[in-house]
């Protein structure tokens, strides 16, 4: 065997070893972590209470143990009264909720984002055999608990249902629905018309919604009135976090069309034609994606899909306008990146 060949098998053999290695200590720190974690059942509830939700009504729709940033971490989505929708990133380590979000579902294609049950949650081929019976054992709307996890489901869960009945302001309709603890979206209205000098009955409503951004959620209203255009962000608070007013450009009398003012939801690709789009892209089927995020957004007056998802160790994130499907910015990079 030639000197050349020798330093080829040696480079092989360390290479092979490093990557054995590498995945063995990536498998052991995944298991020491789920040890002193504070469970999945736990992870659920204590996203529940921080989101004002009962037990009973709340549909878990994803709950596994996730890995992201060098930081172990439990990821919760569930439904609530099928008109608000949670999405919560729970450290594994302490129970820190680390990232919250929270969505009125007000347009129709939107409702039919992905909603499996939590049934087919256990079953994802992302989720690893003891993930699968945490999540079993947790998922109050999808299966039956026994009278002693009934129990301390009970006591976890009280002080939520307590809260939630001692706010009679709160509504199911999606025009008027609140924050478990803050305004609704009319009293958002009445802030903004009264900041801005306008009569109610002189306003003409463009958009009413509630958004989150940098962990603050907050209400987005804009309207116009004579000459005018107003947009506000109104927290739960009722604080006004900011305002602006510009003057309507004058419409030129040769124009036969206008531009809409208010979204027209029905021309709307859909959120599962957006991430068909975004799969299609970067190439990955459907069965070996598990989304992240895949919602509605509304950035500089222009509303887009945003879609990430993950596959093959690799997180990608899609911004796909709405009503044309074309792909206005993409991105991809390792899970294990910081």
């Amino acid at each position: 065997m030639t000197r050349k060949k020798k330093i080829a098998l040696i480079i092989s053999a360390v290479v092979i070893a490093v990557a054995v290695l590498c995945a063995s200590a990536f498998v052991y720190a995944s298991e020491v972590t789920k040890k002193n974690s504070i469970g999945l059942e736990k992870a659920i509830n204590l996203a529940l209470i921080d989101a004002g939700v009962p037990e009973e009504n709340a549909t878990v729709t994803k709950a596994k143990l996730d890995f992201e940033k060098g930081v172990f971490i439990y990821d919760i989505e569930f439904d609530s009264n099928g008109t608000d929708e949670y999405d919560y990133s729970v450290k594994a380590s302490d129970g820190t909720i680390l990232e919250r979000n929270h969505e009125l579902k007000d347009d129709d294609d939107f409702a039919k984002s992905k909603r499996t049950t939590a049934k087919a949650v256990t079953q994802s081929a992302d989720v690893q055999p003891t993930q699968q019976q945490e999540i079993t054992q947790a998922a109050p709307a999808a299966q039956n608990t026994t009278a002693s996890q009934k129990a301390t489901a009970k006591t976890t869960t009280a002080a939520a249902a307590e809260q939630t009945a001692k706010e009679p302001t709160q509504a199911v309709e999606k025009t008027s629905s609140a924050s478990p603890s803050g305004i609704s979206i009319e009293q958002a209205k009445d802030i903004a018309f009264n900041n801005s000098g306008v009569s109610k009955r002189d306003a003409q409503i463009i958009s009413a919604y509630q958004d989150m951004d940098d962990g603050i959620t907050y209400y987005d209203i804009e309207f116009k009135s004579g000459s005018y255009k107003y947009e506000y962000e109104i927290d739960l608070n009722g604080n006004v976090i900011s305002y602006d007013k510009d003057r309507i450009a004058a419409k030129k009398p040769s124009a036969k069309k206008t531009t809409a003012v208010t979204a027209d939801h029905s021309k709307y690709i859909g959120v599962d034609k957006a991430k068909e789009i975004a799969l299609s892209n970067a190439n990955v089927s459907a069965g070996n994606a598990t989304f992240k995020k895949a919602k509605l957004e509304r950035d500089d007056g222009v509303y887009e899909y945003e879609i990430e998802f993950i596959a093959s160790d690799m997180e990608y994130e899609y911004e796909i306008h709405a009503v044309s499907g074309k792909i206005i910015s993409r991105s991809s990079e390792s899970v294990y990146d910081d």
